[in-house]
């Protein structure tokens, strides 16, 4: 399951699953990460994204390394330039930057 306040984020981690050949499920009511509280949430953007992995799931890693690999390169796909924009803008500027280029603070 993906979740998140992070609109863009949630949309760009499904994308890259499916592409992985990951299957991604719409979590259940209440379990979607969009509270402000969640810890998904409350870093320096107050935006986010989750990744709930199934039981299932976890026990394919274990059987299959090369499935395993697909999700990491997978998240890391998406994950990466958003760590590069932070870095780049500086912690004050982030939050704006990320917002023009989709995020959903």
């Amino acid at each position: 399951m993906v979740g998140g306040r992070c609109e863009r984020m949630r949309g760009a981690l499904s994308e890259a699953m499916a592409e992985a050949g990951i299957p991604v499920r719409a979590p259940r009511e209440g379990l979607d990460g969009r509270h402000r509280r969640n810890i998904c949430n409350r870093g320096r953007c107050g935006t986010g994204g989750q990744l709930e992995l199934s039981e299932g799931l976890r026990a394919r890693f274990r059987e299959d390394p090369t499935l395993q690999a697909r999700f990491v390169q997978a998240v890391r796909k998406v994950l990466l330039p958003l760590e590069e924009l932070l870095t780049e803008t500086g912690s004050g500027e982030g939050k704006r930057d990320l917002a023009e280029k989709g995020g959903n603070p």
